[in-house]
């Protein structure tokens, strides 16, 4: 077995957002809800959302990984693995939106796959990057995920309020060798099975296939089973703290070495009551729900892209977690030099979307 290249890291990273930006205002209207309510509740000021016709997951991946790339200076004839963890797709299986994207790029000679695990795909992602071995002449891999979630909500209240908060765009993360910024061989997870229909669409499959029934019916949109919000805020809190500290562990660590935690933009409740137990606070974070919603697992990834521009990521130990209902998952990165993570809209000095 080929020995992992412990200083295999990241290397940049860019993201890709729709043109429109629907307001809060736009959003409550829509979907028939009181603007002061969702103010109070969702903590959401703007979100993206896709409407042109070359917005959709592929293009939105495709246009994250070449920033990437571009301000890298990597060509992506030197990209070895492309690895796609969203959940939206332009078509269904067995298209690929990982081929979709190589297509794109010009990307010969490589091996690309569809991860699909929620949010936490993308840690999934990262790891199999590490673990994966590489030609010397294609030493790079491309993690990239993008969601266009907008459609997906009915504008009947059938749909969970928290999905109103779920935006669409992309990012990506370019990973390669010789990094100041080496991500750890060993993520770490918590699975939750009998969760795993906690949150669906109920029809598109073999279950329910597309019908005229199921489109009059409205089972092509979000439901959700209903669950007492303090229940979900332990569920998340005690998840979200043991895989963060497993993770630690997995590289010798404690919680008191990690300097920044990188994390789904959740509801600001579950957060304020995870830096409660973890000793963190808002220093030690980067939110971007308030302008973006909540992006899938492209979350940490654009929440990377702002504390860079921000400057807050220091030398040390910073964590990338994510999680579906059913699945937690986090993965170390040794940060030694963060100011190295090139990124074009650090280079342009600003964090709002093209």
């Amino acid at each position: 077995m080929k020995k992992t290249d412990e200083s295999f890291g990241i290397i940049s990273i860019g993201t890709d957002f729709p043109a429109y930006t629907m307001s809060i205002a736009e959003i409550a209207k829509k979907h028939n809800y009181d603007e002061e309510f969702l103010k109070h509740s969702l903590q959401l000021k703007t979100k993206r959302v896709a409407t042109r016709d070359d917005e959709h997951p592929s293009d939105m991946a495709t246009r994250a990984c070449r920033n990437a790339l571009d301000c890298a200076n990597i060509s992506a004839d030197k990209v070895g693995l492309v690895i796609y963890t969203g959940l939206s797709r332009d078509y269904l299986p067995a298209w690929s939106a990982a081929m979709a994207v190589m297509n794109n790029l010009k990307i010969e000679g490589a091996l690309g796959y569809d991860l699909t695990l929620g949010c936490v795909g993308s840690v999934i992602g990262l790891q199999n990057a590490k673990r994966h071995s590489y030609c010397s002449n294609k030493p790079y891999a491309l993690i990239v995920c993008a969601e266009r979630w907008t459609h997906t909500i009915s504008p009947n209240k059938e749909s969970p309020t928290a999905s109103l908060g779920h935006g669409d765009g992309a990012g990506a993360i370019l990973l390669g060798p010789n990094s100041q910024n080496p991500i750890s061989s060993e993520a770490y997870y918590k699975s939750f099975p009998d969760f795993n229909d906690k949150l669906l669409i109920p029809a598109g499959g073999t279950v329910n296939p597309p019908s005229h029934e199921t489109i009059e019916m409205n089972m092509h949109y979000k439901k959700a089973k209903k669950w007492d919000f303090k229940g979900v805020i332990e569920h998340y809190v005690s998840s979200y703290s043991e895989i963060i500290s497993g993770s630690l562990k997995n590289d010798h660590l404690s919680t008191e070495d990690m300097s920044f935690l990188l994390m789904n933009q959740v509801p600001v409740q579950i957060r304020m009551a995870l830096f409660k137990e973890l000793g963190l606070d808002d220093s030690n974070t980067s939110t971007t729900f308030e302008e973006f919603g909540h992006v899938g697992g492209a979350d940490t990834i654009i929440a990377l892209e702002k504390a860079l521009v921000e400057n807050k990521i220091q030398k040390g130990h910073f964590v990338i977690a994510s999680s579906t209902f059913s699945t937690f998952g986090a993965i170390t990165v040794n940060c030694k030099k963060a100011n190295s993570i090139l990124t074009l809209k650090n280079k342009l000095g600003a964090i709002s979307a093209a």
